[in-house]
């Protein structure tokens, strides 16, 4: 019985998908955007409330560094995504920063 239990939970741990993986509406996050943008616990899905549009670009609470509208690649869910390593903020650099395309 016990075999078996193990057997199950190891199935379900395998198919499980990391947040990375996957947007907020479920589609696939691309290959070269877990490549070139970050590692899995560099993701980070922002609030609507938390980014702030102004003349000079986006700023983000918690973030002293304001990310130019050139460095905003189109959000494929809507949502913003950041990608930067907790350990560096405020002064962390962002490698790759989704909006929402209605936005700008």
């Amino acid at each position: 019985m016990l075999r078996l239990i193990a057997s199950v939970e190891l199935i379900l741990m395998s198919s499980q998908a990391f947040p990375h993986d996957f947007w907020s509406d479920g589609g696939k996050v691309p290959e070269w955007t877990k490549r070139w943008c970050c590692g899995a616990a560099d993701v980070h899905r922002l609030k609507l409330g938390s980014v702030h549009i102004m003349q000079d670009g986006y700023h983000v609470d918690g973030l002293a560094t304001v990310l130019p509208f050139s460095k905003a690649m189109p959000s494929p869910d809507g949502q913003y995504w950041a990608f930067f390593k907790d350990e560096e903020l405020p002064y962390a650099h962002v490698a790759c920063f989704y909006a929402p395309i209605n936005n700008n």
